[in-house]
């Protein structure tokens, strides 16, 4: 169900997830009893999600595409429980403002916060449900999914429940379609029994173009960013990650 106000919405959505891992022989996890939870292998490689997630949004951003001024706030959480075999809560928070300096320049910045909790018989939350930072919609001189705590053993990034992200970007209209901008991501997860902490944060910067393709009713990007907080991230590949990246991605960041 749906209830419309403008320029806010409330929201209601249910899902019902039926998440079938390859159990291994346990050769992630050989001394390490808490991965065996992580990866299902306690579970036979399966667990079943049913979850409700209410949300508001209040949104008066001008374009989808190039936004260059208003803002989009909005709060959700996932309850996980009835139905499954999964219990957690996941509140989300995102703030998103753009400000509008010229009819060519404009600044964007948004903040967002997540948890996970786990609750009644879950103790331990599957992989797929944990939190992570890394790509291109996050802190986007990293690989997807790279920053985040990892198993000592193993050096596998198993995720964390709480997540913090910052992004700011300059946006300078070049001509038509295409905009080029200035960027500063940051961002940290951290696991249970961490705190987030004003120097725990990874951080990227550079520039990046970004131009409409109206065929494909989507913008396209060229980045290339610099990393100046990487140390201890590996990249998809379990090498240490790059001080300098060049990426192409589809969409935007925020």
């Amino acid at each position: 169900p749906q209830l419309i106000f403008t320029p806010s919405d409330v929201y209601s959505s249910a899902g019902l997830q039926r998440a079938a891992f390859i159990p291994s022989n346990g050769e992630l996890a050989p001394s390490n009893p808490y991965m065996a939870d992580l990866l299902l292998l306690n579970t036979g490689g399966k667990r079943t999600i049913s979850k409700v997630t209410p949300s508001y949004v209040y949104n008066t951003v001008d374009s989808p595409i190039f936004p260059a001024a208003g803002k989009r706030l909005t709060a959700s959480v996932d309850v996980a429980g009835v139905g499954g075999d999964t219990s957690y809560l996941k509140p989300m928070l995102e703030a998103v403002v753009y400000f509008k300096q010229s009819n060519r320049l404009s600044l964007g910045i948004r903040g967002q916060w997540i948890s996970v909790t786990p609750y009644g018989p879950t103790t331990t939350l599957p992989i797929f449900e944990r939190l992570y930072l890394g790509g291109e919609y996050s802190v986007r001189g990293f690989d997807m999914r790279t920053i985040g705590p990892r198993d000592p053993v193993t050096g596998v990034v198993i995720g964390g429940t709480k997540s913090l992200l910052f992004n700011a970007e300059y946006l300078i209209q070049i001509a038509g379609p295409v905009r080029f901008l200035f960027f500063y991501d940051a961002g940290q997860v951290t696991g249970e029994r961490e705190q987030l902490l004003v120097g725990g944060f990874k951080t990227s910067t550079g520039g990046e173009v970004r131009f409409f393709m109206p065929v494909l009713n989507v913008p396209f990007r060229l980045i290339a960013a610099w990393n100046p907080q990487r140390t201890g991230i590996l990249n998809n590949q379990l090498q240490p990650q790059k001080a300098f990246v060049f990426r192409f991605a589809v969409g935007t960041t925020f």
